[in-house]
């Protein structure tokens, strides 16, 4: 009993098993099939210029990408920007949020559906006509192509559906006013501890007529070299700003992570834009790139350097004077008895002059008794190395050399003149490094642009922009 009770209850757990499984599946198949419908359209931008009263026709290409036959709507709306990131909005015609921009009432598309087997390309014919009253400057429109009408008759409503743009930038022959300004060039913060910074750049349009503003963001360093450049709008005819708006364009510059790139930097942002009169603005700004802990590295190695070398010019400088002082009294014969026992001069060795003899300018003096050790360290040289000379004897005992020192006494007798120059070896090095390192001409970095879509675009510098990857914003 107890076993088929067992039995009974493994079959009714494989049946609902079974059962979550099949559910899990179909509505998994059920969504991939939803997701799957594709449509890509061509032309998705067009840009033109007509006269009030004139009319233009021409077609939309619809490929349809699925493996079944479709029927399509095309449906004539308005657009406008929806905020300053250039996302836009559809608007039907018969809304009350029409502006003297609008365009979708100028647009006859064709409201029957459109047969489109699988794979196969389909055509949609429109018909642009401007009236005579036609407002000169910029009017905008778009074509919604998808699996049912963009908006129903009468309706101020845009029906949520699988559908692709294709937007209209048109301009009305007349009096055209093309005036605008970079608003803002800001960043996220002035002070960096990595070289990523982001960039804001606010273009607002004060004419009646779309502007595409293209350019550049050049950012040097504090040494005038070129650490980056951004390309605003080069490679795409999107990135337009509507007429009476501003327009939000957002980027990130990550440059090299190198120790000796850190300092003040200026990114300088050039935009030019107009059709008739070609205007140019500019803005400039600046930032810091410091890493805390290479500075305090920094600091401290220059910190001891410094310590070091004014100990040693100290140093130096109390041993010239000793000498200078030694000098004197041999001249003026009142060295002590053991100094004049070790220094007493041979017969033929250098007699010296009569104090009043000795008298000298007061700034040569000076320069000799800062020279002094130099000289007697280049006489104890001699001697370690076996190198004799009367001029060598002669200066030895007016600035107290020792008669003969081995290679090793005189490395231990000048042993603090050895470190401090090689302190001084390491701090030239370090310098010639580093302004080899700052005034390179070029150096590795990355950028990324911020898409209408939210979307990340990377290194346009380098890339090709697709029209495709936009169809929401002219």
């Amino acid at each position: 009993m107890a076993m088929s009770y067992l039995q009974h209850q493994s079959k009714l757990f494989v049946v609902l098993l079974f059962t979550f499984c099949f559910l899990l599946f179909a509505s998994s198949a059920s969504a991939a099939s939803s997701d799957a419908f594709s449509l890509t359209v061509t032309p998705p931008l067009f840009q033109l210029s007509i006269g009030p009263g004139e009319s233009w026709s021409s077609t939309i290409k619809v490929l349809n990408n699925n493996p079944y036959d479709v029927d399509i709507y095309a449906s004539a709306l308005n657009f406008q920007v929806k905020d300053e990131s250039g996302i836009g909005r559809f608007v039907p015609a018969e809304t009350a949020a029409t502006t003297s921009y609008s365009l979708a009432g100028w647009l006859n598309v064709q409201k029957e559906p459109i047969h489109i087997p699988a794979e196969k390309t389909g055509i949609v014919p429109f018909t642009l006509h401007v009236p005579e009253n036609a407002e000169p400057g910029g009017h905008y429109g778009a074509i919604l192509t998808g699996n049912q009408p963009a908006a129903r008759e009468g309706s101020n409503v845009v029906n949520v559906s699988a559908a692709i743009s294709t937007l209209f930038l048109v301009r009305v022959n007349g009096e055209m006013i093309e005036k605008g300004d970079i608003r803002e060039f800001s960043l996220d913060k002035r002070w960096y501890q990595e070289p990523k910074v982001n960039f804001s750049l606010r273009f607002e349009n004060k004419g009646n007529v779309h502007l595409l503003p293209r350019g550049e963001i050049s950012i040097r360093n504090m040494w005038g070299k070129e650490r980056g450049k951004i390309l605003v709008n080069q490679e795409s005819d999107f990135g337009n700003v509507l007429p009476k708006s501003i327009r939000k364009f957002s980027f990130e510059w990550s440059g090299e992570d190198n120790f000796f790139e850190i300092g003040r930097y200026t990114a300088v942002a050039t935009l030019s834009f107009g059709g008739q009169e070609k205007e140019t603005a500019y803005r400039e700004i600046s930032f810091w790139v410091v890493p805390l802990a290479p500075v305090f590295k920094i600091f401290a190695f220059l910190f001891v350097f410094i310590g070091l070398f004014a100990w040693s010019v100290r140093r130096y400088v109390r041993r010239a004077l000793a000498l200078e002082t030694e000098r004197m009294a041999v001249v003026q014969g009142s060295a002590p008895k053991k100094f004049e026992e070790v220094k007493q001069p041979r017969k033929e060795a250098f007699q010296p002059p009569a104090p009043e003899k000795m008298r000298v300018m007061p700034e040569t003096l000076k320069v000799k008794t800062l020279v002094r050790p130099i000289a007697l360290g280049v006489v104890d040289l001699r001697s370690a190395i076996g190198e004799k000379s009367a001029v060598a004897e002669k200066e030895g005992r007016y600035i107290g050399a020792a008669e003969h020192l081995t290679l090793s006494r005189f490395i231990r007798k000048y042993r603090i003149f050895f470190i401090c120059l090689i302190l001084i070896l390491a701090g030239i090095y370090g310098v010639r490094a580093y302004f080899r390192q700052v005034l390179t001409r070029q150096r590795d970095y990355s950028v990324k642009v911020q898409r209408e879509d939210g979307g990340i675009m990377q290194n346009p510098v380098n890339s090709q922009i697709k029209k495709d990857d936009i169809k929401l914003s002219p």
